[in-house]
C-alpha cells in the first residue's frame, strides 16, 4: 500500500457510523410505545401522546422497562437526542386537541398536590396500570381495525369518538331530525 501512495500505517476511517444495539432497543422500545399510546392526527403527519406525560416521565418509564429486563438503558441525553432525530412528528402537546381522559387528569392533580413519598408512589403505580389498560385497550382496537381491513365482508371496525367529521374522509351524518325536516318542507309549500 506504501507503493501506492499511503503515508500512514492507520487505516482509513471513512464516515461509517456504528450504532449501539442499546439505542435501536430504545428506538424499537419508543416506536412500540407510541403505537399504543399516542393519537395520530387525521389531518397531519403527527403522534401525540397524552399531555399529562412529560419526556423526562417517559424517558423514566422507558429506563424502568429496560432495566426489569436486567439491560443499561441509554441516557436521557442520548433518548432525547433520538426523540429530535427519529421521531420528529411525535409530540407530547401542552393542551391536548381530544377530550381528556378523567383518571389521568385526576392522577396528575393527586401527584401534584402531595409531597408524602408512599401516597405519590401509590398514584405512580395507580397511573402505570391505567396506562397499560390503555395499551391493551388500543392494541385490541387496531388488531380489530386490522382483521376488518383483511376481511371486510365478514368484519367492520368502527370507532364513535365525537371526532369533527372534516377531518377525515367518513360522509358526514346528517343531524337534522325527522321533525325539522317536515318543518322546513311545510314552509317550503307556504312560499310556493
Amino acid at each position: 500500500e506504501y507503493e501506492n501512495g499511503r503515508t500512514s500505517p492507520e487505516r482509513n476511517r471513512g464516515s461509517k457510523v456504528t450504532i449501539k444495539s442499546s439505542y435501536l432497543k430504545a428506538e424499537s422500545w419508543f416506536e412500540d410505545y407510541v403505537d399504543s399510546c399516542a393519537d395520530r392526527i387525521p389531518n397531519e403527519d403527527k403522534y401525540c401522546l397524552p399531555t399529562c406525560l412529560t419526556k423526562k416521565e417517559i424517558y423514566l418509564t422507558y429506563a424502568d422497562d429496560v432495566r426489569s429486563t436486567g439491560l443499561c438503558p441509554i441516557s436521557r441525553s442520548t433518548f432525547s437526542r433520538m426523540w429530535k432525530a427519529r421521531f420528529r412528528n411525535v409530540i407530547v402537546p401542552k393542551e391536548n386537541k381530544f377530550t381528556k381522559c378523567g383518571v389521568w387528569v385526576a392522577l396528575k392533580l393527586c401527584l401534584q398536590g402531595t409531597t408524602d413519598k408512599d401516597k405519590r408512589k401509590s398514584f405512580a403505580i395507580e397511573r402505570k396500570l391505567h396506562n397499560k389498560q390503555q395499551m391493551a385497550e388500543r392494541r385490541v382496537y387496531y388488531g380489530n381495525c386490522l382483521r376488518a381491513e383483511r376481511d371486510p365482508k365478514r368484519y367492520l371496525s368502527l370507532i364513535l369518538d365525537g371526532m369533527d367529521q372534516s377531518k377525515t374522509n367518513i360522509p358526514h351524518a346528517n343531524c337534522l331530525s325527522k321533525v325539522s325536516t317536515i318543518s322546513k318542507l311545510i314552509s317550503w309549500e307556504k312560499l310556493a
